[in-house]
């Protein structure tokens, strides 16, 4: 009952942005360091691809605007009124784009709220979506390697609507199945000891 709740508060755009502030300070600049990073080691890209965007996408602070697409259709209605229309309502597993026709396709935080089979699906519809030599960039969460070295960071992934929270190993092991990982890094990115998992994957 609570965890139902929980996630029918976070639907609500305006509690989720103020959960992300209060339980991961410093993320959005750490974030942001990261996708600018991986922007320049990347080709140009036309076209952007934000999976599991929620109200907003964090892309737009790097200056790229991306179709949106969420499953939530709060979020996306949300997303809409600052985005000029480039949201869309649908499932990572079943994208309603057509074949080859995004650059670059980004994902934060998705993950580990759904399972291993439609993690796959998920990145078999990516890779369906993304143009021949395109890119998936792949953000998301990973459980600390030590709940002693990082007891916060270790409290605030285990009350996680997410799931299907992994850690390190468990992720790639779904993820490098069929795909060309180009780059991987784990980096912590709040104050909080939060941790994630960066991963490149080439078409």
């Amino acid at each position: 009952m609570l965890s139902k709740i929980s996630s029918y508060l976070l639907d609500i755009p305006i509690i989720y942005n103020l959960t992300q502030k209060i339980f991961a300070p410093g993320a959005n600049k750490r974030i942001i360091h990261e996708i600018n990073s991986i922007i320049k080691k990347l080709p140009y890209a036309e076209s952007y691809l934000d999976v599991g965007c929620g109200p907003k996408s964090i892309l737009w602070k790097s200056g790229i605007k991306p179709i949106g697409l969420d499953v939530s259709t709060k979020y996306i209605n949300e997303y809409n009124k600052i985005s000029n229309n480039s949201g869309i309502v649908g499932k990572s597993d079943s994208i309603p784009l057509g074949n080859e026709s995004i650059d670059s396709i980004w994902s934060f935080g998705l993950f580990h709220h759904i399972s291993d089979k439609v993690v796959k699906f998920s990145l078999n519809e990516m890779l369906r979506v993304c143009k021949e030599k395109g890119h998936l960039i792949i953000f998301d969460a990973v459980l600390p390697k030590s709940y002693i070295n990082k007891p916060i960071a270790w409290l605030i992934r285990k009350a996680d609507r997410g799931r299907y929270m992994r850690n390190e190993k468990e992720l790639l092991f779904i993820i490098s199945n069929n795909s060309n990982i180009i780059y991987q890094q784990r980096i912590t990115y709040s104050y909080t000891g939060l941790e994630a998992l960066i991963i490149i994957i080439k078409k």
